[in-house]
C-alpha cells in the first residue's frame, strides 16, 4: 500500500493481538466473525442510509483499519486515509409472491448469512466491515452488518448504531447532523502502554497461586460423535452454534431486586449462577473461567464514547469449599473478587498466564462469561415516526464465534436474555439446551432462597428429577425373584433329569447325576464334619478345585447344605489364595490332595479348621465294603479325610431340607485388590437369584443352549456362567484351562462344540474371529470397558442376528447391575453405553453431596436394589 494512503500506524491492544493470532491460526473458520441481522419495517432511503455509514467510516479511524504482521517483530494496525464502505443491496420482493414465500425467504436469508460468514475478511485490507440490505417488500427489509471482532466490541456497536441513525435522519431530511467529537482508538493504546505492569504481575501471580488446571466442562452423551471419523466437510461446517433463551419477566424482575437489595450488580448474580453450574457440572471446588470486562478505563476521559475494541478477557477464580455457605455471603464474596480483578483488567491474558508461571500451551479456562452491560439506547424497540428515521427495528439475531469451547452471553434487558455459544465437536445442541434449563433453575433458586446454603440450591428441573430418579429406575418386577438358586436348580432337575448338565473333556453329567452327587456332598457337609463345623446358613466353605465336574458339584453342595461358598482358583498365586483363606477365616475347605499341599497353613493361620479332600469322598462312595484304617497314614489331614469317607457311604442322595432364606449368604467373592488389599464381598441369595434370572433373559439362554464356562472360578463372572446354564436346563461346557489360554484352540473348541452362549472380556473378544463363529449367537462383553471396535466387529456383519450384550457391574452389586443390548454401533461413536439397570436395581449418577447430576455430566455411579451386597467380610467399618 502507498504511504500517502495511510493515516496512522500503531500497535495492537492485547485483545487484538490474541484475536489476530487465532484468526491467522484458523483462517478458514468463522472465528471472531461478527454478524448481526435486523428486520427493519418502513420506507428505507437507501441513499441516506449508505451515506450515513460512509460518514461513520470517515469519522472513526478504527473503521478504516487493517492489520500487518508479515516480517514484523510485532503486528501493527494501519489506519487508511479513506475507505469506501461496501453496502450490498438485494431485491427479493418477487420471492414473497410465491407459495410459502416467507419460508423461502428465510431459507434464502440463512444461506446468504452462512455464505457471508464463509467469505470472511482479508485482515490485511480495509475496511473489515460490510453491510447488506435485503428488500422483501416495499416497506420491509433485512439489514445485515458484518465485521471482524478485531475492530469493535459490543459497546461500540451501540455507539455506531445510534450515530448511524442520527446521520440517517439528517441525510434523509437534508440537514447537517451534529455529533460530538471523539477520541481516537490510538489514545487507548497509549493509555495501555502507561500502566504499571509490575504491580499487575504481582497481583496475578498471587491470584492464580496453586492453579491446578482449567475447570473441565464436559457433557458426555451416548451418541457422541467423534469428528475424527467424519469427512472433513462434515466435521468443520458448521463448527459453531448457539442456543438462546429469554428469562420470564417475573424471574428477571426478581433477579434485579436480588441484586438491588444486596447492593450487588446483576453481573455478580448472573456470574454466581454460572459458577454454580460449572461447579455442579465439573465436580470441582476450585472454579476458573474467563470473563470479559469492558476495558474502558475511568481514568481515560471520554473512553465511554470511544469506538474500538476495549474488552479484555480475565480469569475469574472462585473457590467453593463450604457447601453450607449462604447465598447472600457467596454473592458478596463473588462481587469483591471481581472488583479486585477490575483494577488490573488491562493486563493481557498472555501476561497473566506468564505471571502465574503457567505454560503457554496450558489453557487457563475452557468457558467464557460475557455480560453485555453496554448501553442499548432506543435501538431494538418498535419506534414512532421521527425516531430512527421513522423505521421500526426488531430485535436482531446475531452470530459471533470466539476461541473457547463454551461461552455464556448475558443480555441484561427486560427480560434478561441468555445465549450459549458452543463448539459443535465438543457439545450437542440437546446438551446445551439442558444447560440453559439448569441455569434458569439455578437463577430461580438464587432468587427464591437468598438465605439458603449453596448445597440446597436445586439445579435439575422437576421433569429431569422425575426421569432420572423414578422413570429410568422403574425396574421392579412382581414378584421379585428371591428364591435361592439351588431351589430353582432342583426344580429344573425334576423337569429335565436326563438332559446333559455338564460337559468336560469328552465326559458328560446329566442333571439327575449332578443333583445326586451334590446332594450326597451336601448331606456330608451338613452332618458328617466334626462338630461344631457342620455347614449351616452363613457358614463359609472355601472351594479350591481345578476346573472340573467336582468344582460345580462342590458349589451346588455348599448351597444345598445351607452354607455359603468362597471360590478359589488353584491357578491363582499361592500367596493370593493363602491370604484369602487367612483373611476369610473360612472354617471348611473343599479341595484335593494335590492342591491341599500347596495350601499348607502357616503357624499364624487359624483357618481352615477342617479340610475336606474330595477324591477320598468319591472313593468312599464307590467302595462297597471296608476302608483303609485311619492309622495307615501319617498325614493328619488325610487321616481326617479317610475317617469321613467311612461315614459318607450311608448318605442319602435326596435333596436336603431347605434351611436357606433369601437374606442368607450365597457366596463370598474377593475383590482384585486394585484399590488396596482384597476384600471379601458378602453376597446374599436374593441378589444372586435376581441377577441370574435377569441375565438369563438378557442372554436368551434356553434348554438347548450351550453355555461356555470361561471365567476363573475366583471371579464372580464364573458364578453367572454356571447359574444361567443350570437354572435354564442348558448344558454348561467346561473348557480345560490350556484351551482357554490358546486363541486357535479356543476357536476350535467353540466351533466343534457349537457353543451358543459365552461371556468374555473385550480384550479377548478383540482376538477372536467373529465371522468364523456363527453359532455363537449370544455373547456378553464383561469385566472391562467394551471398545467401540469390539462391539462393531461382533455386530456389523450383514444379516447378523447376534445378541451382543455389554454388561457392567462391580462385585459389590452381585456380578452385574446394568446391561446394554448392542444392535448396531453408529458411525463416529466414541463409547459403548453400559445401558439400563437390570430388574429390581436402581442406578443413580450423583455428585459428592449425593445430588443427582444431569444427563451426560460426570459423577459417581451409585447402585441400589436387591443386588447390593451386605458389605465386606470382617470389615464392618466399611459398611
Amino acid at each position: 500500500m502507498a504511504i500517502q494512503t495511510i493515516d496512522d500506524i500503531y500497535p495492537l491492544s492485547p485483545m487484538q493481538q490474541g484475536m489476530l493470532f487465532h484468526s491467522r491460526l484458523e483462517p478458514n473458520s468463522s472465528i471472531y466473525f461478527e454478524q448481526t441481522c435486523w428486520r427493519i419495517r418502513g420506507s428505507l432511503d437507501m441513499h441516506a442510509f449508505c451515506k450515513s455509514w460512509q460518514q461513520l467510516a470517515d469519522r472513526h479511524p478504527i473503521l478504516r483499519t487493517c492489520f500487518a504482521w508479515e516480517e514484523l517483530d510485532e503486528p501493527l494496525q494501519i489506519v487508511m486515509h479513506s475507505v469506501e464502505m461496501p453496502v450490498f443491496e438485494y431485491d427479493w420482493r418477487e420471492i414473497s409472491n410465491v407459495e410459502k414465500g416467507y419460508e423461502t425467504i428465510r431459507e434464502k436469508l440463512e444461506d446468504y448469512l452462512q455464505q457471508d460468514r464463509e467469505n470472511g475478511f482479508d485482515l490485511a485490507k480495509a475496511p473489515l466491515m460490510r453491510l447488506a440490505i435485503v428488500r422483501i417488500a416495499d416497506d420491509d427489509q433485512y439489514f445485515i452488518w458484518s465485521h471482524h471482532h478485531l475492530l469493535l466490541d459490543g459497546w461500540s456497536h451501540t455507539i455506531l448504531l445510534q450515530e448511524a441513525f442520527t446521520l440517517y435522519e439528517a441525510n434523509r431530511c437534508q440537514r447537517e447532523a451534529h455529533l460530538p467529537s471523539q477520541r481516537p482508538y490510538r489514545d487507548y493504546i497509549a493509555w495501555l502502554k502507561a500502566q504499571d505492569i509490575e504491580q499487575a504481575h504481582s497481583f496475578w501471580k498471587e491470584y492464580l497461586q496453586g492453579f491446578g488446571g482449567a475447570t473441565p466442562v464436559e457433557v458426555h452423551t451416548a451418541d457422541a460423535i467423534d469428528t475424527s471419523e467424519l469427512p472433513a466437510a462434515a466435521s468443520k461446517t458448521p463448527d459453531y452454534a448457539t442456543e438462546r433463551v429469554l428469562l420470564t419477566e417475573e424471574l428477571s424482575t426478581r433477579l434485579f431486586l436480588l441484586a438491588q437489595r444486596g447492593h450487588l450488580t446483576l453481573n455478580t448474580v448472573m456470574q454466581a449462577a454460572w459458577v454454580l453450574l460449572l461447579h455442579r457440572y465439573s465436580g470441582e471446588e476450585d472454579i476458573l473461567f474467563g470473563a470479559t470486562v469492558s476495558g474502558r478505563p475511568p481514568d481515560l476521559p471520554g473512553s465511554d464514547e470511544m469506538v474500538g475494541l476495549f474488552i479484555n478477557t480475565l480469569p475469574v477464580r472462585v473457590q467453593i469449599q463450604d457447601p453450607q455457605e449462604v447465598v447472600q455471603a457467596f454473592l458478596k464474596r463473588l462481587q469483591l473478587n471481581f472488583a479486585d480483578l477490575h483494577r488490573y483488567g488491562y493486563t493481557p491474558l498472555v501476561n497473566i498466564q506468564s505471571s502465574a508461571g503457567i505454560p503457554g500451551d496450558m489453557p487457563l479456562f475452557e468457558s467464557l462469561f460475557v455480560f453485555e452491560n453496554y448501553p442499548t439506547g432506543e435501538l431494538g424497540k418498535r419506534t414512532d415516526a421521527g425516531r430512527n428515521g421513522g423505521l421500526e427495528i426488531e430485535l436482531p439475531t446475531a452470530f459471533t464465534q470466539v476461541n473457547y469451547p463454551l461461552t455464556l452471553a448475558v443480555s441484561p434487558g427486560d427480560p434478561i436474555g441468555l445465549v450459549i455459544g458452543y463448539q459443535r465437536n465438543r457439545f450437542e445442541a440437546a446438551a446445551i439446551r439442558r444447560m440453559l434449563e439448569h441455569l434458569q433453575t439455578l437463577l430461580q433458586a438464587l432468587a427464591d432462597h437468598p438465605n439458603a446454603p449453596l448445597l440446597e440450591l436445586l439445579m435439575l428441573t422437576p421433569a429431569e428429577e422425575q426421569q432420572l430418579l423414578v422413570e429410568w429406575n422403574s425396574t421392579q418386577t412382581d414378584p421379585i425373584p428371591y428364591t435361592p438358586v439351588h431351589f430353582t436348580f432342583e426344580q429344573i432337575v425334576e423337569r429335565f433329569p436326563d438332559h446333559t448338565a455338564l460337559r468336560f473333556e469328552g465326559q458328560s453329567l446329566s442333571y439327575a447325576e449332578l443333583n445326586r452327587l451334590a446332594n450326597q456332598l451336601a448331606h456330608y457337609l451338613r452332618g458328617c464334619l466334626p462338630r461344631p463345623l457342620d455347614a449351616a446358613p452363613d457358614v463359609l466353605v472355601a472351594i479350591c478345585l481345578e476346573r472340573s465336574f467336582e468344582m460345580i458339584v462342590a458349589a451346588l453342595a455348599v448351597l444345598k447344605a445351607g452354607a455359603a461358598f468362597l471360590p478359589l482358583d488353584p491357578a491363582n498365586p499361592a500367596e493370593r489364595n493363602s491370604f484369602t483363606l487367612q483373611d476369610s477365616q473360612a472354617p471348611i475347605l473343599i479341595t484335593t490332595h494335590a492342591i491341599a499341599h500347596n495350601l499348607e497353613p502357616d503357624s499364624q493361620t487359624t483357618a481352615p479348621t477342617h479340610i475336606v479332600i474330595l477324591e477320598d469322598i468319591w472313593n468312599a462312595l464307590a467302595e462297597e465294603t471296608g476302608c483303609t484304617d485311619i492309622t495307615d497314614t501319617e498325614n493328619p489331614l488325610e487321616r481326617e479325610s479317610v475317617k469321613s469317607a467311612l461315614e459318607i457311604r450311608c448318605l442319602p442322595a435326596t435333596n436336603p431340607s431347605h434351611l436357606t432364606t433369601p437374606d442368607h449368604l450365597a457366596y463370598v467373592i474377593y475383590t482384585s485388590g486394585s484399590t488396596g488389599n482384597p476384600k471379601g464381598v458378602l453376597v446374599p441369595h436374593r441378589g444372586l437369584s435376581n441377577f441370574v434370572l435377569a441375565f438369563s433373559h438378557a442372554m436368551r439362554v434356553k434348554q438347548d443352549s450351550r453355555v461356555l464356562q470361561f471365567a476363573s472360578f475366583s471371579f464372580d463372572a464364573s458364578i453367572a456362567e454356571i447359574m444361567i446354564a443350570l437354572l435354564q436346563g442348558a448344558t454348561l461346557y467346561l473348557a480345560p484351562r490350556e484351551i482357554l489360554l490358546s486363541i486357535p484352540d479356543l476357536v476350535r473348541y467353540l466351533q466343534e462344540n457349537a457353543i451358543t452362549s459365552a461371556s468374555m472380556p473385550p480384550s479377548l473378544l478383540r482376538l477372536l474371529p467373529a465371522g468364523e463363529l456363527p453359532r455363537l449367537v449370544n455373547l456378553a462383553s464383561v469385566g472391562e470397558a467394551c471398545p467401540v471396535q469390539v462391539a462393531r466387529a461382533w455386530t456389523a456383519e450383514e444379516g447378523c442376528t447376534r445378541n451382543f450384550i455389554n454388561g457392567y457391574g462391580p462385585t459389590e452389586t452381585t456380578i452385574g447391575a446394568c446391561w446394554n443390548r448392542v444392535e448396531a454401533v453408529p458411525a463416529g461413536a466414541t463409547a459403548i453405553p453400559i445401558g439400563c439397570p437390570i430388574d429390581n436395581t436402581q442406578v443413580f449418577v450423583l455428585d459428592r453431596h449425593l445430588r443427582a447430576v444431569p444427563v451426560g455430566v460426570p459423577g459417581e455411579l451409585c447402585i441400589a436394589g436387591v443386588g447390593v451386597a451386605r458389605g465386606y467380610l470382617n470389615r464392618p467399618e466399611l459398611m
